[in-house]
C-alpha cells in the first residue's frame, strides 16, 4: 500500500510537470512595433560644368597631348573653334556632344548628384555608350583612372575606322554618401588625329547608383 502511495505521487509529479511544459509551449506572445523602409533617391545637382561650353563666346579652347600626356593647357595661341554640350537626358544619364573638335582639342567636365533619399547610396562604375559603325550602342564599363576609346566616322576612307574621341574617366566609383551628401564626378575628353572637319560627336555617360548593402560592383 506504502509503494502504491508513493507511485501516485510520482505520478501525479510527472503529470504536474508536463503540464507546465505544455503550458509554455502553447503560451502567446505578442510583440507590438512598426516597420518603415527608405527611400533610394539619386538626381543631378545643376548646373553640369564645362570648360568649353557652346553658346559661349569668352570661352576658347582647350587642348591636350596624346593621350593627357601633359594634362589640359590652354594653347599658345587661344581660339574658339570647338564646343561641347552636356545635357541631362535621363535621371541617371548626360548626353555629351562636340562639336567642331579637331585634333587636340580637349574638355573638362564636371558634374555632381546629391543623395536626396533617406539611406546611404553608393556610385556603380559609369557606363559609356556610343554608336557603332552599324548604327548599334556599344557599352563599355569604366573605371576610376582608366582610359577609354571611342572609334567612328573620321576624316580618313578607311575600311577600319580609327579611334576618334578619348575619354578619361577621373573619380567616386564605389564612394558611398549619406542621405544629403554630394558627389563631384569629372571626365576629361579628348579628340584625335582621325576626326572629321566641322562634325559632331555624340556618347551618354550613365551612372547608377545603389543602396550601401546591396553594393556589388
Amino acid at each position: 500500500m506504502k509503494k502504491f502511495g508513493i507511485l501516485c505521487l510520482a505520478l501525479v509529479i510527472a503529470l504536474g510537470a508536463l503540464g507546465v511544459g505544455y503550458a509554455a509551449w502553447t503560451d502567446t506572445i505578442f510583440i507590438n512595433g512598426s516597420v518603415s523602409t527608405g527611400e533610394a533617391c539619386v538626381e543631378f545637382v545643376t548646373p553640369i560644368g564645362s570648360l568649353d561650353p557652346c553658346g559661349d563666346a569668352e570661352s576658347l579652347d582647350w587642348t591636350a597631348d596624346d593621350h593627357f600626356a601633359t594634362g589640359i593647357y590652354y594653347p599658345v595661341e587661344p581660339k574658339d573653334v570647338g564646343c561641347t554640350t552636356v545635357t541631362e537626358t535621363a535621371p541617371d544619364t548626360l548626353t555629351v556632344v562636340i562639336t567642331n573638335g579637331y585634333p587636340c582639342y580637349a574638355n573638362e567636365i564636371k558634374y555632381h548628384t546629391i543623395n536626396c533619399g533617406t539611406i546611404p547610396m553608393i556610385a556603380m562604375s559609369p557606363v559609356l555608350t556610343y554608336k557603332d559603325e552599324a548604327g548599334a550602342d556599344v557599352k563599355v564599363k569604366m573605371q576610376d583612372g582608366g582610359y577609354y576609346y571611342i572609334p567612328g566616322i573620321s576624316q580618313y576612307d578607311d575600311a577600319w575606322y580609327p579611334n576618334v574621341i578619348e575619354i578619361m574617366w577621373v573619380n567616386n566609383t564605389g564612394t558611398q554618401r549619406e542621405p544629403g551628401g554630394i558627389w563631384e564626378d569629372s571626365f576629361f575628353i579628348h579628340v584625335l588625329q582621325p576626326a572629321k572637319q566641322n562634325f559632331q560627336y555624340t556618347f551618354d555617360i550613365t551612372r547608377e547608383y545603389i543602396q550601401w548593402d546591396e553594393y556589388k560592383d
